[in-house]
């Protein structure tokens, strides 16, 4: 999953940073302040708001993601919560997916594919609103 999100946080974080190229970098240099410093100082502060937002939307994407859970190791229940990073889990995308596709009565598990594709949505809108809560605090901030 971490390969899939990381295009969304490097884009994310590469357009955050971009306006800072070149402008901090003088002044700082100028001043004595060495780059590590400088990048820590001026740049982190300045692209904070799109470093967040890019990982809030990379958590996201990776939350309704269902074909690379699938060949990952998901499993429909588990009564115990997984322990080491090589036991099975669970995901509601891919609860949502036995729900609607592997049941013999049609209607009985139509609510709870309802209830879980809920929370899925309500978990997912929670971050984004998260994410530009947090970006429109940064940029008054700033």
């Amino acid at each position: 999953m971490a390969l899939l999100t990381l295009p969304v946080v490097i884009v994310s974080v590469e357009e955050s940073i971009l306006p800072f190229q070149g402008i901090s970098e003088k002044p700082a240099w100028h001043s004595g302040q060495q780059n590590g410093k400088t990048i820590r100082k001026v740049v982190l502060p300045g692209a904070r708001s799109g470093i967040l937002t890019g990982t809030i939307l990379a958590v996201s994407r990776g939350a309704g993601e269902v074909a690379p859970i699938l060949f990952t190791g998901a499993a429909y229940y588990l009564a115990t919560l997984p322990h080491s990073l090589s036991d099975q889990f669970m995901s509601l995308g891919y609860h949502i997916y036995i729900m609607s596709t592997q049941s013999v009565n049609v209607v009985r598990p139509c609510r709870y594919s309802f209830a879980t594709t809920l929370v899925l949505l309500l978990l997912t809108f929670t971050l984004n609103l998260v994410a530009v809560l947090i970006r429109s605090r940064l940029r008054r901030s700033h």
